[in-house]
């Protein structure tokens, strides 16, 4: 199996020659993907599943709107990460210094998390509801307010359904409503929308709504 297009785009200043434009991502620097690209091949050197790595491209792209994850600059110099692989495939010979281990397909949504609100107990008279969420990769969500019976998560009372676009943070909002006194949990089910089967789920701590 190859793993295929490997690349961490690096940060340059359009003010360096041939660059020229502006960047349409948040790139890394040199030094990190220096890092990035020894160890990925010794990470994958430990799992025989693995033929080959294509690092993508090997020189940068003058326009900086496009593709700048080369081992070489666009003006042709090379790269702390040129040396790093260099150094990295003499040391190990492409062989595994480590572990033996095996890929497996995560079964999860990737870097899925959520920040509920702290209180612990409210008053019956509040009747705004909500929570931040976010994903490293885009996402599905389904959100509720469920209260609680004997401990265990009961009725939903409040729901939202929505999007996460990857590595932006949103508001999970829900209608106004006061909630009748009792222990509630808020809830949210992230699905990957490459693969609907990969599931994550979060909850809050209870929290008690008095009179």
């Amino acid at each position: 199996m190859k793993l295929d297009e490997v690349g961490w785009q690096v940060a340059v200043a359009s003010s360096m020659p041939p660059y020229f434009g502006a960047e349409s991502i948040a790139p890394t620097t040199e030094a990190a993907q220096a890092v990035i690209y020894s160890s990925l091949l010794r990470y994958v050197a430990c799992d025989p599943a693995f033929d080959s790595v294509l690092f993508f491209g090997l020189q940068d792209e003058p326009n900086l709107d496009r593709w700048q994850a080369g081992l070489i600059r666009a003006d042709g110099t090379p790269r702390p990460s040129y040396d790093a692989v260099k150094a990295t495939i003499a040391e190990t010979g492409g062989n595994c210094a480590g572990r033996i281990r095996t890929w497996r397909h995560s079964t999860v949504v990737a870097g899925a998390d959520a920040t509920f609100r702290r209180d612990r107990r409210l008053p019956s008279r509040v009747n705004s509801w909500s929570f931040t969420g976010s994903a490293d990769e885009d996402a599905l969500f389904d959100a509720g307010i469920y209260r609680l019976r004997r401990g265990h998560r009961g009725a939903r009372v409040l729901a939202e359904s929505g999007q996460f676009d990857a590595h932006l943070t949103r508001f999970v909002r829900f209608r106004t409503r006061r909630l009748s006194p009792g222990s509630y949990v808020y809830s949210i089910r992230f699905r990957a929308e490459a693969n609907p089967n990969r599931t994550t789920r979060l909850t809050s701590r209870p929290f008690v709504i008095y009179r």
